[in-house]
This record gives structure tokens, sequence and C-alpha cells, in this order.
């Protein structure tokens, strides 16, 4: 009786199935397959030994009735398993007296999921954990001790709850059996040394930049394996082949600052727009050009906003959001929120440093997640049925936090998404790309002013020229400081920054830099003079600075900025004296007439008195 039949070609990869593809598993005579837990499985290897195929073959020498095909893996669907049974076939079966002696061991291959047969590109870094399983779950009370041959046939009844859920409450552990470790820039990690029997195996850790999406699954130890008119083979050096997406792209997160559109920003409670745009994403094996919402359930996409950057993480700062996709060579865009339309909901999570330090508990990130409502849920998957580069925009506006205390020099704001869901396919793990598309760094910067009189050189040591008093804001649009600076009275004055506005002390600079958040090296800040130290013109003028990613408190960058002294300061020019010689002379001389005139009045009036009385 032939019970399995050992085909090369076990799974059908399918690239168009959302972020994960659903493996195809062909059936060949009388080969029986478990249902693949997840997908972008490739299984194109010749000579596999899944669990699902392990088949207990010698015992149909034994005339026993019917196929006996003993799961010795619960495969997750981004795991291929491969063995060499001719180098295995003169190994005993592991209920024989010499091959309950025997150890074996598991070997992991790990590498990029780039199509079925690929493996080009191995991964480095990947962690993983193997346990040999005492206890089903705390119930069950099926014996996994396979070196007795009737605990096969009792394990070969648990291989459909395994696969359909392979994460089991209760389930206990041999310790003397268990394994961690990662791997090599090979892709290569064995497990030596382990007993006969069922092993748990999970990633613990994604390699860096790859999805986490291989859910635990299982193996044995040997793989049984019996291929037609060949001998039964127990293979106790097993090897599993497990595959992850790279998240490069999937996810992408821009800074939007554009001069005029109002999404320019300076410091303190001003605000930073950020736009995300992420692909449409399921572990759902449906195809994907038959999604419907039910494919994509729980699908999220969320900004994980840096603790102390902004002053509020809650969902008043998701300004918008919308799908837009391709169909028919038209672009289409569908909102699922704007002013009138609200197809998502929001809700937040803390993110802590972790590890074992006293700060462990400490917040360093939220993240502000959006799902979708069922209406929500069915435009998504029509967008993404009909385009496979559909993707979901989502906009979210923050207000800069007072960062003036802080010894921060950056921040960066991350982003990252949870795939949907079938009713049948694992819980998805949140996904947070480390790619620099999918993140914005930004700076802190600090800018200070040198005000001096511009009599004296900007470089003068005269403590006279340094000017204290002088009152400047900050714009982050030049026309708005344009017209500011032609005139404070006008309505522009009041869209200066909400930095605030600082004054000039002894020294001509503020006493303390304005602290600034710089996007890049070609980000421009406008300063604007709006009141001028008494006995000086105000700077008319508004100034462009570019504030240095690596300026500090205590090294600013500095802009010169002088002032004009007015008639009435003393250091303006000097005109000639009044009362020069000539004039003395001019004076003498009217001072002398009216005394002579006096002189003559006084006579007169005496002759006119000595008249009378005579």
């Amino acid at each position: 009786m032939r019970l399995c039949d050992d085909s090369a070609d076990r799974a059908q990869h399918n690239n168009n199935k959302g972020l994960f593809p659903k493996q195809r598993v062909i059936p060949q005579t009388k080969r029986i397959f478990l249902k693949p837990a997840r997908k972008g499985t490739d299984i194109k290897e010749k000579k596999v030994n899944k669990f699902t195929k392990q088949c207990v073959a010698a015992f149909a020498s034994l005339a026993m009735a019917g196929t006996l095909c003993v799961a010795g893996a619960v495969v997750a669907n981004n795991v291929a398993f491969a063995t060499s049974p001719t180098q295995e076939a003169a190994k005993p079966a592991p209920w024989s007296t010499e091959g309950q002696k025997l150890k074996g061991s598991i070997t992991i291959k790990k590498y990029e999921d780039k199509g079925p047969n690929n493996t080009s590109t191995p991964l480095a870094g990947a962690k993983f954990k193997v346990q040999r399983v005492t206890k089903l779950s705390t119930s069950d009370t099926t014996s996994t001790d396979l070196t007795d041959y009737k605990n096969w046939e009792a394990l070969a009844t648990k291989v459909k709850s395994l696969n359909d859920k392979p994460d089991v409450e209760g389930m206990q552990f041999d310790d003397k059996n268990t394994q961690e470790g990662e791997t090599g820039s090979d892709g290569s990690k064995k497990f030596d040394g382990l007993a006969i029997g069922l092993y748990k195996v999970e990633e613990t850790q994604p390699a860096p930049g790859h999805s986490n999406d291989v859910t635990p699954f299982y193996m044995t130890i040997p793989e049984i394996t019996h291929e037609a008119n060949k001998p039964v083979t127990y293979d106790y050096n097993v090897t599993a082949r497990p595959k992850n997406q790279s998240l490069a792209n999937r996810i992408t997160k821009t800074l939007v600052r554009t001069e005029g559109n109002g999404t320019e920003f300076v410091g303190n409670g001003d605000t930073m727009t950020y736009k995300i745009s992420a692909d449409v994403l399921s572990t759902s094996a449906t195809d994907r050009a038959k999604w419907t919402k039910s494919d994509l359930q729980g699908y999220t996409v969320f900004d994980q906003a840096p603790a102390g950057a902004f002053k509020k993480y809650d969902q008043t700062v998701v300004q918008s959001a919308n799908v837009v996709y391709k169909e028919n060579s038209t672009d289409k865009s569908v909102p699922l929120k704007d002013k009138s339309t609200n197809n998502i909901s929001v809700t937040t999570e803390e993110i802590k440093k972790g590890g074992t330090g006293s700060d462990a508990n400490d917040v360093v990130a939220t993240r502000i997640k959006v799902a979708f409502n069922e209406t929500g849920l069915a435009s998504i998957a029509k967008a993404a049925a009909a385009d496979s580069k559909a993707k979901v925009e989502i906009e979210f506006a923050f207000t800069i936090a007072d960062a003036s205390k802080s010894t921060a020099t950056s921040f960066t704001n991350k982003s990252g998404f949870i795939p949907g869901k079938s009713d049948t396919s694992p819980e998805p793990k949140p996904e947070v790309p480390t790619d620099g598309g999918s993140q914005v760094e930004s700076h802190y910067g600090f800018l200070q002013v040198n005000k001096y009189d511009g009599t004296f050189a900007k470089d003068s040591n005269d403590a006279k020229s340094k000017l204290a008093d002088a009152k400047f804001k900050l714009f982050a649009k030049k026309s708005d400081a344009d017209a500011c600076a032609m005139d404070t009275k006008a309505t522009a004055c009041n869209k200066a920054s909400k930095v605030g506005e600082f004054t000039t002390i002894a020294g001509g600079k503020f006493k303390t830099p304005a602290k600034v958040v710089i996007d890049d090296s070609t980000h421009q800040f406008y300063i604007v003079e709006t009141e001028a130290p008494a006995n000086y013109e105000r700077d008319h003028q508004a100034h462009a600075v570019t504030v240095a990613a690596s300026s500090t408190l205590a090294a600013p960058t500095v802009v010169d900025i002088a002032n004009v002294p007015t008639k009435d300061n003393g250091s303006w020019f000097k005109l000639p004296k009044t009362g020069a010689a000539g004039v003395v002379i001019f004076a003498l001389a009217g001072v002398c007439l009216v005394c002579f005139g006096i002189f003559v009045f006084m006579r007169n009036r005496k002759k006119e008195e000595e008249q009378q009385a005579a």
C-alpha cells in the first residue's frame, strides 16, 4: 500500500495575495496535506517532509489498515521543510530499541520571500526558539512520548487543531530540550542534541526590516517519509525554511511643509503635518482580486509619535483619510474621513521603553491607531481588489510642544500598520518598519540675534554698540513676515509663530536663544523686529535665516540685525553749532542800539520836564 506520495511540487506560490501570499497545496496521489497556518509559504522543495506528510508507512508492511499520515510539522505558511531521506535511510524507527537512543536536530534556514524556490537572500538576525512539548494542554491527556508508536497515532488526531490554533493555553515544555538562537549571515541556525519528540518552533524576533508573519509551527524528531517503491525513512535531522516579506516601502511617511499652504512651522505651538501612505495588506488566503471587507478585519494604520515632542496624542490629530487606487487606468480616491465622512475609529496605545532598568515603564511613544468600520473596509477592499498598488493615505497634524526645557536634540516620528485578516487566518502583529521612508527625523535648533547700533561694526566689542529692548517675532511664512516688517500694525503680524515674542537684553541678545524645529537644511525661518529700542528706528526687513541642525544652546545660529539711530540719539550726523562770531557782533550792536534809544528817550523826557517846570 502506498501511503504518501512525495511529489517535488508541494505548493503553488501566488504573488498576488497581498502582503503574505497564500500557498496553494496541490495534492498528489493519496497525499494528505494540512491547511497552512499563514500565507507566503514556499514549499516547492525536493524531498519535502512536513509533519503533514510524515507517514508512518512502516506499519503498512504490518498490514495495518488505512493510511496514517502524521503531521510532524504544523506548518506556518511561510515555512518549507526539506530533508534528505536517502541520507537517513539507515536510521531505525523511534519506537525501536536502537531508535529510542538517538538524538536529533532542527535547522532553521531563513530567507527573504522573493517567490517560489528563490533562496537568493538569506536573512541574518532572526531569532527562534524550539521547545519539546510534554503536554498539549492543561486538560489534554495525550502523551507526547514519541518513542512509543501508539502515541504517534494519538498525535495524528491533534494535527488539525494544532494547525488551526498553534498557540495553545496550558501547553507544557521540557526545559532540557529547549533552545534559543539567532540566524547567522547565511540565514541558518542549528539546534542540536534534541531528544525524540514533538517540538514547537517559534520565531521570537524577525530579521531586521522584515515581517513577523511566521506563526508558531510544530515539527517532530524524527520526520517519517515513505515514497513510492522506496523504503520508509526516519530523518532525525530536520530542516525548516521559513520566509519573511521585506517591509521596505510597504509604508511611507512624509512631513508636509509647503510654503504658502499653512503647513509651515517654527516651533512651540505651531503645527506639524505628516502624511502616511500604506499598502493594503492582509494575511487572508483569498485571492486579492476577490477580497471583501471580511479579508481586511482589523486592518490598521498608525502614527507612532515620540513622547514629549507634541502637546496632544489623541483622535483630534487625525485630519483626513482616503484610499487611492487606479481602476481601468483612471485615478480614484475614496474619502474615509473628511468633513462629511467618518468611516474610521481612532484609539491610542502607549509604547514603553521596556527592559529591566528603572525606566522600563517610561513612555517613549504613543501609537495613534486608525482602524476602519465596515463601510470603510468595504471601500478599501474594493480598491485593493482593483489595484494591487492601492494605498490608504492618512494625514496627522500635531501641535509642537515646548521643548525649551528638554535636552533632546532631535525626535523621530515613526509609522506602522497591522495587516488585515480573515475569519480563519492568524492574528497579525503590528509592524513598525525601520527603513528610512517610513519615519521622519526632525532636529531642534537654536536661534540668537546680534542686535547692534548700525554706526558700529557688527562684531564691535564696544559695549555701546549692543542694543537692549528690541522686540522680535518669528515667522514660518515669508509673505507674512514681509508684510509685518513693513507695518507692525498689519494683520500679518498676528500670523507670527506661536513660539512667542523675544526681547534683547544687555549685550544685544535674547536672554535664551529661541528653540526651533528644523525639517531639513532648506528649512528657513523669518525674523522681524516689531519694536526698536528708544532713540533708534525699527528695522523694516524680514530676515531669512537657516538654523543649523548642529546648533546648540551654547552655540546657536546667530543673525545680525542693525538699528539706525535717530536724531535724538546723539550719535547721528553733527550739525554746525549756532552762535558764531558774526552773530555775536550783531547781537552786541543790537544791545547798544537799544541802550542808545533808552538814553535818548530819557534825555528828551528830562528836557520836557524842565520846560514844563519853567
